[in-house]
C-alpha cells in the first residue's frame, strides 16, 4: 500500500489574540517576520474598537503564513512582546489520504493518455481519430485539475497559516470617590 511510504501531510493552522501597546506596529512587524522566514502576508485588517467606558481602542486582524518548518519560532516571536495572550489555539488537518489518492489518480490519467497517443496514431478513419481525440482532451484536462490540487496540498502543508489579533489593552477609567 503506497500511502505507507508517503509523509503524513498536514495543514497546520494557529490563531492568537494578543494585547500589545501598538497593535498596527506589531501587525507591520508581524508581515515582515513572516516575508523574512519566506512567507506572506494574506490579509491585514486595523480597525477601532471602544471599551465599555467609550475609550477608543485599536485592534487589528492578520493572517500570514510561515513554512512549517518556522510555525513554532513564528509563534514564539508574535508572543515575545506581548503584554497577554489572550488565546491561543492550533489545529492541523491531515489531508495525506487526500494527497495520495489525487497522485494515484493523476497516475491513471496519465497511463491513459500514453495508451490513447499510441492508439491515436494508429487510427486514419476521421470519425475515430476524433473520438480517440476527444478522449485524449478529457483525460489531459483531467491531468491539469489534478496537478492543481496536489500542488495546493503541498504548497498548505509546507505553509502554516498564523491569525494573530493583536489589540490594546483595555483601560478600565473610573472616576475617583472618596471612602467615608
Amino acid at each position: 500500500f503506497e500511502a505507507a511510504a508517503v509523509e503524513r501531510m498536514v495543514i497546520q493552522n494557529a490563531d492568537l489574540s494578543i494585547v500589545v501597546a501598538d497593535p498596527e506596529a506589531k501587525m507591520d512587524e508581524i508581515g515582515k517576520m513572516a516575508e523574512r522566514m519566506g512567507g506572506f502576508v494574506v490579509s491585514k485588517e486595523v480597525y477601532q474598537t471602544y471599551t465599555s467606558n467609550n475609550v477608543k481602542v485599536p485592534e487589528g486582524h492578520i493572517t500570514v503564513r510561515v513554512p512549517a518548518e518556522n510555525l513554532e519560532e513564528a509563534l514564539e516571536q508574535i508572543k515575545a512582546d506581548a503584554v497577554e495572550v489572550q488565546n491561543e489555539s492550533r489545529s492541523g488537518q491531515d489531508v495525506t489520504r487526500e494527497y495520495v489518492d489525487l497522485k494515484s489518480r493523476l497516475k491513471t490519467h496519465e497511463q491513459a493518455t500514453e495508451q490513447l497517443s499510441e492508439i491515436l496514431d494508429q487510427k486514419t478513419e476521421s470519425e475515430e481519430v476524433i473520438e480517440v481525440f476527444n478522449q485524449l482532451v478529457y483525460h489531459r484536462e483531467q491531468i491539469e485539475m489534478l496537478k492543481g490540487q496536489i500542488n495546493y496540498y503541498e504548497e498548505a502543508a509546507a505553509l502554516s497559516g498564523l491569525c494573530p489579533q493583536p489589540g490594546q489593552p483595555s483601560v478600565n477609567l473610573r472616576s475617583a470617590s472618596s471612602r467615608s
